[in-house]
């Protein structure tokens, strides 16, 4: 018996020494595009480090067997002090119902969210929050402490407060989750005095910002389109991300085939096939022009009829519980 649980603790550990090979390594520089488990994460401009990875589990509920969450933290440095960091999950192995959106789609005190959008077990949202760095939905990160100890290790200093720009894209079987971070100061923005009382004021100061905040809400939607459209159709044409606040091209102007280009060429494609198909059937088996030609077009009515159909029952799809990647589970009273 001691042998068989010995050789199982042996196997689980190889397994998941193979995992971590799969994750880039710590020290590692990248710039544009970084993968984790395959799957493509979109880097602002600049040569980005990475200085932590690590594995944990789906907190919350389940989407089933997904083998590990695998996570890594890329940091952009100045002179010691670190400016903008990126925290990035994938899942390792795919599941067969989908993903659920993560705590900061729904927080009712983010500064800003998209709402969570779902499509036939697809999911896209976006949020934008204000954070200590020692928050506990960042501590929680599976790869976080690593890097930390890392960049402490380096003589990196990691700010104080942050502002996240979050973002979680997925379909039936895998996730990819993205938190861009830039340094924000302590200090409150200063107020100017009022000298009436304003109903729409806001009461809660939020930290004044090294990138203007109405920046980061055009660019978190950009980074969106751009990792949904990568997920989406991982052949089409890409593009960098720009800097908060820097005007960009999207996907869809750059030269050559853009995923617009593509998916109405693929649904073009699909349908003449079908109709084809239906239509050479048809004479094959009457022996008729007239009898195939009507049988086409009834394959088209009813294939139409039943595509409709098929997003309506999708729009019904009850929304998914929050799914959020830890090395621990929540605990209520915290």
């Amino acid at each position: 018996m001691r042998v068989l649980v010995g050789a199982m603790t042996a196997a689980l550990a190889a397994i998941g020494s193979a995992w971590a090979a799969d994750l880039p390594a710590v020290g590692e520089s990248h710039r544009s595009t970084i993968f984790v488990y395959g799957k493509p994460v979109p880097l602002p401009p600049g040569e980005w480090t990475v200085v932590g990875r690590g594995h944990g589990p789906v907190v919350g509920a389940t989407p089933g067997p997904y083998g590990a969450i695998g996570g890594i933290v890329l940091v952009q440095q100045q002179n010691g002090l670190v400016e903008g960091i990126v925290v990035a999950h994938a899942n390792r192995l795919p599941v067969e119902n989908g993903w659920g959106p993560p705590a900061g789609c729904r927080d009712p005190e983010a500064a800003y969210a998209t709402g969570v959008r779902t499509r036939a077990r697809n999911l896209a949202c976006g949020y934008l929050v204000f954070l200590p760095a020692g928050h506990r939905s960042i501590l929680r990160l599976p790869a976080w402490n690593a890097a930390r100890n890392e960049a402490v290790r380096r003589g990196w200093r990691i700010p104080g407060a942050l502002a996240v720009a979050g973002l979680r894209v997925g379909d039936r079987r895998d996730v990819v989750d993205i938190r861009y971070a830039w340094a924000a100061t302590q200090q409150a923005a200063p107020r100017p005095p009022a000298q009436f009382q304003r109903a729409a004021l806001v009461s809660a100061e939020q930290p004044a910002l090294r990138i203007a905040a109405d920046a980061m809400v055009p660019w978190l939607l950009r980074a969106l389109d751009e990792v949904e459209g990568r997920i989406a159709d991982p052949l089409a044409a890409t593009s960098d991300l720009p800097p908060p606040g820097a005007a960009s091209r999207s996907a869809g102007q750059m030269p050559g085939t853009t995923r617009w280009h593509r998916r109405l060429g693929m649904a073009a494609s699909e349908g003449a096939i079908q109709v084809t198909l239906a239509a050479g059937a048809g004479l094959i088996v009457a022996g008729n022009a007239y009898t195939a030609v009507l049988l086409g077009a009834l394959q088209t009515l009813v294939g139409g009829l039943g595509a409709q159909a098929l997003d309506f029952a999708w729009d019904l799809e009850p929304p998914r519980p929050t799914m959020e990647f830890g090395i621990a589970p929540s605990r209520p009273s915290e």
